[in-house]
């Protein structure tokens, strides 16, 4: 599984980076909410991990513009 992560803090993006690579899975590692949704547009990933408290885009406003760009997938699906 490609698996997002979502940190500002470095030594806690590495330590879940590390642990979600030893479960065999690849980690992508983002430190700024923007850089994830940037990256969203290109990439598919099967799983978001994302810190709440960010400085620059809080994970609940990523999390929330996540579901809105699903929702108009899926209204534009035939």
């Amino acid at each position: 599984m490609r698996i997002a992560i979502l940190e500002d803090d470095p030594s806690q993006l590495e330590l879940l980076g590390h642990w979600v690579a030893l479960a065999g899975h690849d980690p992508q590692r983002f430190e700024h909410g923007s850089h994830l949704l940037e990256a969203i547009r290109e990439e598919d990933f099967d799983l978001l991990i994302l810190d709440w408290n960010l400085p620059d885009l809080a994970g609940i406003d990523v999390l929330r513009q996540v579901r809105q760009g699903c929702k108009v997938l899926y209204r534009t699906r035939p």
